[in-house]
C-alpha cells in the first residue's frame, strides 16, 4: 500500500480516500479485520491522517481517525511534518518498531490560554479535553527533534477515542509505550499553556502521570525560562547538579527528577557554570519552584520512586508507587489501578472490570504482584488512616472522579489524601527482613508470615515501667506487649517493617518511632482484620527481633461483593485523625529546634527564595550573569538551621 498522500486534495477528500483503503477497519464494526490489507512492514509506517495546519485561525471540525486507523496499532505524530511542512500527519505501525519516538505527559483539562489567532483543534471522542494549541504542539515537536526524535506519541491523537476496544488495548500496552520511548516530555499545565517553574499546576494529582514519569528512560519538563542554559541543584544544599537547556527563546527543559526534587523542598539553585564540588562556583540565584506543587507528600513519594539510590530497592520503589497512587485521581476509579499495573510488571484485562470497580481491580493487581514473587509492598501505605473495610491491608480509598485531587471525608470536612501520608519507606536491613510476601485470595485476604506479639491496652495493666514494650497507635492509644492474651480473641501486634523518612539529598530521622506494626484481631476462624496501625520506638529493635513468627490471614472484615462496582470507602467519614501520631520529635540543629515534619525544615527557606516573576523583572534590565544572593544561601547551613 502506498504511503504517499496527495497534498493537493482537501482534508475531506483525503479522509474519503483513506477510508476506502481501510475496509473492515472502521469503528463499531464487528466484522473481522481483513488480513489481506497490506499495512506494510514496521519500517514503513502507514499514513492515516495528513491535514494542513491553519496557523492563523481556529479549526472547528474535530479530528477523527476512526475511519482510517487500524484497531490495535501504534500511532505517532510526525514531528518533521509539523515543524517543517506545517502539516498534522499521523502514521501507524502494527507493532512498536526500533524507530525512536517521544511521549507526552500532560493533563487533559489544564490551564486555558488566550488563543485568539492561534490554531487549535479537538479530537472526536475526547471533546471533554481542552482544545489543543498547534503552537504548543509545535514546541513539543521542536524539543523531540532536538533530541534526535521524529515521532511523537500523544494519547489524545494516537488512540481512537471513540472506540472502547482500541482504548482498552492501548491501555494494556501503555507501560510498553512509555518504557520504550526515547524520552517523555512533561507539559504540566496541558496543551494550551506552558507554565513557569513558580506556577502551580494540577499535574501531580492525575493518576496517569505517575507511570508517564517513572517508566521512561528519560523524562524532561518543558517550562517558561528566560535565563539561558545552565545548571540547577534541586536540594537544600549544594550537591549534584543537572542541566537546564534552552530549547527555543523563552522556553527550556530540565530533568523531571530535578524539578520534582526542587518542588519537594520548594526551591532550586541556578548556576551558569558547572558547580561540581568547587565551593568557589556560586549560584546566580535561588528560585521558588512549585510547578508540581510545593512541600507535598505526593511529590516526596514520587521523588523516592525516581531516586537512583533509595528507589533502587524494589520494596522502597514499589511502596512509593502505591503511596503515589493513593494520592492521585482519575475520572474512572478503576483507572487508578490500570495506570500503575505496568510498574509492577502486571497486565490486567481492562475490559474485565467495570469503570467503578477499583476494589476488584486492586485485588486482581495485588494477587498478580504476589504471584510474581514480589512483596505486599502496599502495607503501611498510610499508617494514619483507618484500614479499608473491605480490604484491610490497604488504608481507606479516597474519593475519585471529578474532584481535582484525591480527597478523604473527615468529621471536619474534606481533606487531601496526601495530608495523611508520612513519606516513610521500608528499610529491609534494620530488621533483617523485607516487606512480607504471601498470597491473596479473590476476597482480598492476604496470607503472610511475620513476627508478632500479644498486646493489650496499657490501661488494662495495673503496673507499668520504662522497660515495657509499648506500641503507639494512630488513635493516640498505647498498647503493651504481654506474654499471653488475657482475652479472646486476642489482639496481635504484627510487624510490617522498619520505616525511615526520606527527603531528596538527605534522610532525616525526625523521630524514633521507626518500627511499624499492625494491630490485628480475628473476626472469623483463621481470618483477621486490622483494627489499628501503630509504631514502636527504635530502642525496642532487639526485643522485636526475638518475637515469634506466625502466619496471618488478614482482610475484610466486610465482604467484597464481586460483580458490583466497588470504589472502596468513599462514603466513610474518618472520625479521629492525628497528624503526628503523638511522636516525640528530635531536636535538630545548633538552636535545638524541633521539627515535626520535613515541611517545617524547608518551608522557611522556600519563602526566602526569589519568585520567577521577580527574577524575570530584574534580569530584563540587568546582566544575566549578575548574582542575586539570599541570606541563607550566602551564609550556608548545616542542613537543619533556617
Amino acid at each position: 500500500m502506498s504511503n504517499v498522500v496527495d497534498k493537493s486534495k482537501g482534508p475531506e477528500e483525503v479522509a474519503i480516500d483513506d477510508a476506502r483503503k481501510t475496509v473492515n477497519r472502521g469503528i463499531g464494526q464487528d466484522a473481522p479485520v481483513d488480513e489481506s490489507i497490506d499495512v506494510g512492514p514496521s519500517s514503513e509506517p502507514r499514513v492515516i491522517l495528513d491535514l494542513p495546519v491553519d496557523w492563523t485561525g481556529k479549526r472547528h471540525q474535530p479530528i477523527d481517525i476512526s475511519t482510517t486507523a487500524s484497531r490495535h496499532f501504534f500511532r505517532f505524530v510526525n514531528c518533521n511534518q509539523l515543524t517543517k511542512q506545517k502539516r498534522l500527519q499521523i502514521v501507524e505501525y502494527p507493532h512498536l518498531s526500533d524507530t525512536p519516538y517521544a511521549t507526552i505527559s500532560y493533563v487533559w483539562r489544564g490551564k486555558t490560554a488566550e488563543l485568539d489567532g492561534v490554531a487549535t483543534f479537538q479530537v472526536a471522542g475526547a471533546l471533554n479535553a481542552n482544545p489543543v494549541s498547534v503552537e504548543i504542539l509545535h514546541y513539543i515537536c521542536v524539543v523531540a527533534e532536538k533530541e534526535g526524535v521524529n515521532y511523537l506519541w500523544l494519547d489524545l491523537l494516537c488512540i481512537m477515542q471513540s472506540d472502547d476496544d482500541d482504548k482498552s488495548w492501548q491501555i494494556e500496552h501503555m507501560y510498553e509505550l512509555y518504557t520504550c520511548c526515547t524520552l517523555c516530555i512533561v507539559l504540566p499545565a496541558g496543551l494550551q499553556y506552558i507554565p513557569r517553574l513558580d506556577e502551580e499546576t494540577g499535574w501531580i494529582h492525575r493518576g496517569w502521570t505517575l507511570q508517564e514519569t517513572v517508566a521512561p528512560k528519560r523524562t524532561v519538563v518543558l517550562f517558561q525560562w528566560t535565563f539561558g542554559s545552565g545548571f540547577v541543584v534541586a536540594s537544600s544544599g549544594y550537591g549534584q547538579s543537572s542541566t537546564v537547556t534552552e530549547v527555543v527563546p523563552g522556553y527550556a527543559i530540565a530533568a523531571a527528577s530535578d524539578v520534582i526534587n526542587a518542588c519537594v523542598v520548594g526551591f532550586m539553585f541556578f548556576f551558569r557554570k558547572y558547580p561540581g564540588d568547587d565551593p568557589r562556583v556560586q549560584p546566580l540565584f535561588a528560585m521558588q519552584t512549585r510547578i508540581f506543587g510545593q512541600l507535598s507528600s505526593n511529590l516526596l513519594s514520587l521523588a523516592a520512586a525516581m531516586d537512583n539510590v533509595i528507589g533502587a530497592g524494589q520494596d522502597v520503589r514499589e511502596h512509593a508507587i502505591w503511596q503515589c497512587a493513593m494520592m492521585r485521581n482519575t475520572y474512572d476509579p478503576v483507572d487508578m489501578v490500570f495506570s500503575i499495573m505496568g510498574l509492577f510488571g502486571v497486565t490486567l484485562q481492562v475490559k474485565g472490570f467495570a469503570k467503578h470497580d477499583r476494589l476488584g481491580a486492586t485485588i486482581a493487581l495485588a494477587r498478580k504482584v504476589l504471584e510474581s514473587g514480589k512483596s505486599a509492598s502496599w502495607l503501611g501505605t498510610s499508617f494514619r488512616l483507618p484500614p479499608c473495610r473491605y480490604l484491610a491491608t490497604f488504608p481507606i480509598f479516597p474519593l475519585t472522579g471529578l474532584a481535582e485531587k484525591a480527597l478523604v471525608r473527615t468529621k471536619d470536612g474534606l481533606r487531601e489524601m496526601s495530608d495523611f501520608m508520612d513519606c516513610e519507606f521500608p528499610n529491609a536491613d534494620a530488621l533483617q527482613s523485607g516487606m512480607p510476601t504471601g498470597t491473596m485470595d479473590d476476597a482480598g485476604y492476604l496470607t503472610f508470615t511475620s513476627r508478632y506479639a500479644y498486646v493489650v491496652p496499657e490501661h488494662q495493666q495495673s503496673e507499668s515501667n520504662s522497660a515495657d514494650l509499648l506500641v503507639k497507635a494512630v488513635d493516640g492509644s498505647v498498647w503493651k506487649v504481654v506474654e499471653s492474651p488475657p482475652t479472646s480473641p486476642p489482639t496481635f501486634a504484627v510487624i510490617v517493617g522498619w520505616f525511615n523518612e526520606y527527603t531528596p539529598g538527605k534522610t532525616l530521622a525526625l523521630h524514633y518511632y521507626w518500627i511499624k506494626v499492625v494491630l490485628v484481631r480475628d473476626h472469623a476462624p483463621g481470618k483477621a482484620h486490622i483494627i489499628l496501625f501503630g509504631a514502636m520506638n527504635q530502642k525496642f529493635r532487639k526485643d522485636v527481633m526475638m518475637w515469634k513468627t506466625g502466619q496471618f490471614t488478614v482482610g475484610g472484615p466486610h465482604p467484597v461483593l464481586h460483580g458490583q462496582q466497588h470504589t472502596g470507602d468513599e462514603s466513610e467519614v474518618v472520625e479521629v485523625v492525628r497528624d503526628d501520631m503523638g511522636f516525640e520529635m528530635r531536636k535538630m540543629g545548633t538552636q535545638g529546634r524541633s521539627y515535626k515534619t520535613w515541611k517545617d525544615l524547608n518551608a522557611p527557606r522556600a519563602a526566602k527564595a526569589w519568585s520567577q516573576v521577580a527574577l524575570e523583572k530584574f534580569y530584563a534590565t540587568a546582566d544575566r550573569d549578575t548574582r542575586l544572593p539570599t541570606d541563607w544561601a550566602e551564609k550556608g547551613f548545616d542542613g537543619f538551621d533556617s
